[in-house]
């Protein structure tokens, strides 16, 4: 049985590594990855290069591969040699992984059948799967602690025969453990208690010296990579200079147990560790309470195996929760594939084999669910392939731009700009803070005008303080559907690529375009309420137009005034719960005065005013407003998508209409919401312009020609025959019907 078990796991390692194998990433991804590559090109942990504790036999292992790809990859650019060359180690790590985990279980005392059975299902599990594909240390450093793990375990299981003796595995298995750490220093919490138990264990059986001489074998091991590691870095005292800082970034930057302890985080964190690696493949607690019933019997069965998985995976656990990232999934990666074994013993106790036709139907099953994710993530990172494009535009511009970024982008690519240091001359920008669109606008009101390459979060929307005529969409990087579930955290920073030329238009507080500026203008206590709206306005002589829209919360009336500079230009009254538009004509355009941008202060007495859309051009251009029968604009809490719901009637209101333009719609299924297709018609005063049924997501175009508006006051009408109210369904303000939902509304000029 076991000569056919040791087929079998052959069989499987073979497939396992042929499907990685054409899976090896093109190019590396968040700033662990940039450390390890930096470190294999020039090794100086001073430079984070890579990261303390330093990885010395990783990256001993990295310099190899880089150089034999080097070799016979001539052809590879320097970002897919970095990356493959990494990536290799992990997946020739997975590989082994599956002999260390067959010997891992079958050390535990299972039977083979499960022990095979148990060895497949870890392999298979989804985290681990993917993680044997990625350019870091997380699956050399488990294998080699799974394999310490196994040889002290078969030693336990030797040395009653023989117990005046040491198991020879347990001198190999504390050289490994001493070994292992120069691979990942987290693997000591999985070796080294097993190794002060194997002492113990001695110690009991009155062998005094043997203890003594384990923890010397495990210390040469260390003193490996330890001894060069320190003369490396300059000495002791530099390589713990160099940690302590490190330390303090953690401890600074990381949202952790040992920090801010309490009951609701320590169960975010466990649901962190032990579900959310399983949920991709849609049942995380089916997997989770067949791996506490395989405890439970393995418990059972045999109380020392208890003990021992306490000390395996006990210590690790403490660590994991009380001092690392949780939210970054691949730290828990010996969990995952400690619950599919145990969850395979679960299953075990309807006979072996039950295990191994459930354990087929799982592996089919999981690696249907990640392969295709592994192998769309081999295409690159969001990171690395949208800088790619930036890089190759940067080149073709004649002065070079300022790069601006949102704070979790600015994570992400400030390492990777390092990167690409000799080949590209972009400075990385300085951390942007909380506040990035209003640190732009002090850019353009006080810099030289030059434009701006802005790297945004794609779930933020506060660009919306700039005119979108300057305001260009260049390209957005996402991770691939389902990978999410199987990295976690905020290390995949995807972004969106904008440019930004010096606008005729920006915004500074108190503005609530889009629900970002308004919670940013409630957080700052600078509402309208609270002090004037300001805005900057590009000077110039020509004629132009101003269209602020707003919605009144209180019931009074209120009264807004306007003022240019200082100077009062126009004032209007809102009725009490009212929104609306106002249009502002400015015959003598924007006068000359200090700066290229004029000021303008919305001041409100009298009422709780939003100010929900704004717009100012020259009188030449087209603008458009949505004047009546609107909710305000929402944001999707997953997606980060905004979204506005129309009323039965809801009315768009364009100005300068001297040429024809078009209308574009986009919107989600209305049967999300409706047993049945609404009716909708779009109307521009009797004519009808479309009629739509849309049984899912839509997008219309729809020409508009001058003669179509001028008879109605340059107005289109939205009609929907069905409509819901909020309120019935939940709590809240809202009152007004709700009819189509859609992510977008604009009014263009014709191509």
């Amino acid at each position: 049985m076991t000569r056919r078990a040791n087929i079998v796991v052959t069989v499987i390692a073979l497939a396992f590594a042929g499907l990685h194998a054409w899976n090896l990433p093109r190019t590396l991804e968040d700033e662990d990855s940039v450390n390890f590559a930096l470190g294999v090109e020039n090794f100086s942990i001073a430079n984070h290069q890579p990261h303390p504790p330093g990885y010395p036999v990783y990256i001993a292992l990295g310099k190899v591969s880089n150089a034999v790809l080097t070799r016979i990859r001539p052809g590879w650019d320097r970002d897919r040699r970095a990356a493959s060359g990494l990536a290799l180690w992990s997946l020739i790590a997975g590989t082994a992984g599956i002999w260390a985990l067959w010997w891992f279980w079958s050390g535990l005392g299972l039977p083979p059948l499960v022990a095979l059975s148990a060895t497949a299902a870890s392999a298979a599990a989804p985290l681990y799967w993917f993680t044997a594909g990625r350019p870091l240390s997380d699956t050399p450093g488990l294998v080699s602690a799974l394999a310490v793990q196994a040889a002290f375990l078969h030693g336990f299981r030797a040395q009653p025969e023989s117990p005046d003796t040491v198991p020879r595995l347990w001198w190999w298995a504390a050289a490994g453990a001493g070994l292992a750490i120069g691979i990942r220093s987290q693997t000591m919490w999985l070796t080294l208690p097993l190794l002060g138990f194997a002492c113990v264990h001695l110690v009991r059986h009155r062998q005094w010296r043997a203890p003594l001489a384990l923890i010397a074998c495990s210390l040469a091991g260390a003193a490996l990579w330890a001894l060069p590691l320190l003369w490396l870095t300059g000495g002791p005292s530099a390589y713990i200079e160099a940690l302590s800082s490190q330390a303090a970034q953690d401890f600074s930057g990381v949202k952790m147990l040992a920090l801010t302890p309490s009951w609701t985080q320590l169960q975010e964190e466990l649901t962190l560790t032990f579900a959310e690696p399983w949920r991709g493949v849609g049942w995380p607690f089916v997997v989770l309470g067949l791996a506490a019933l395989g405890t439970i019997r393995l418990v059972w069965r045999r109380s020392e195996t208890g003990l021992i998985l306490a000390l395996a995976y006990g210590p690790y656990l403490m660590f994991h929760l009380l001092f690392q990232e949780v939210e970054t999934l691949r730290y828990a990666l010996p969990f995952a594939t400690l619950t599919a074994g145990l969850a395979v013993v679960g299953v075990a106790i309807a006979g072996g084999r039950v295990a191994m036709a459930a354990t087929a139907a799982g592996v089919v099953a999981c690696v249907v669910s990640v392969q295709p994710i592994l192998h769309e993530y081999a295409d690159g990172a969001p990171v690395f392939r949208g800088l790619r494009e930036i890089r190759h535009a940067w080149k073709t511009e004649s002065s070079p731009p300022v790069l601006s970024a949102h704070h979790d982008p600015w994570w992400g690519t400030a390492r990777a700009i390092d990167w690409y240091r000799g080949t590209w001359d972009a400075m990385p920008p300085s951390f942007p803070g909380n506040r990035e669109s209003l640190r732009l606008v002090r850019h353009f009101l006080n810099a030289p005008p030059r434009p701006v390459w802005f790297l945004a979060d794609p779930k933020r929307h506060d660009l919306a303080r700039f005119d979108p005529r300057t305001t260009i969409h260049r390209g957005t990087w996402l991770l691939p559907p389902g990978s999410e579930t199987l990295i976690g955290g905020r290390r995949h920073y995807e972004f969106s690529w904008w440019t930004i030329d010096p606008p005729f238009w920006m915004l500074g507080t108190g503005w609530s375009l889009t629900p970002e500026l308004d919670a940013l203008s409630v957080a700052d206590d600078r509402t309208p309420l609270r002090e004037p709206a300001e805005a900057f306005v590009r000077r110039g002589a020509g004629p132009a137009r101003l269209m602020v829209g707003f919605r009144h919360q209180a019931d009074q009336s209120a009264r807004i005034a306007l003022t240019l500079d200082g100077r009062p230009i126009h004032t209007w009254v809102t009725a009490p719960q009212a929104a609306g538009v106002e249009w502002i004509e400015l015959p003598q355009g924007i006068p000359d005065g200090d700066g290229m941008y004029a000021t303008l202060r919305f001041s409100v007495v009298g009422g709780d005013v939003r100010f929900e859309q704004f717009d100012a051009a020259p009188a030449t251009e087209v603008m458009f407003a949505l004047a009546g029968g609107w909710s305000p604009l929402e944001k999707e809490r997953q997606t980060g998508q905004l979204l506005r719901w129309t009323t039965q009637e809801s009315t768009i209101e364009i100005r300068n209409v001297g040429k024809p333009v078009r209308l574009e719609l986009n919107g989600e299924s209305p049967l999300a919401d409706f047993a049945n297709p609404p009716r909708v018609l779009i109307w521009s005063g009797s004519r009808l312009l479309r009629r739509l049924a849309p049984e899912s997501a839509f997008s219309v175009e729809i020409p508009l020609l001058p003669e179509d508006l001028a008879s109605v006051d340059n107005r289109v009408t939205i009609s929907v025959d069905l409509a819901r109210t909020p309120a019935e369904r939940a709590a809240g303000r809202e009152r007004r019907n709700h009819g189509l939902r859609l992510t977008r509304v604009a009014v263009v000029p014709s191509r």
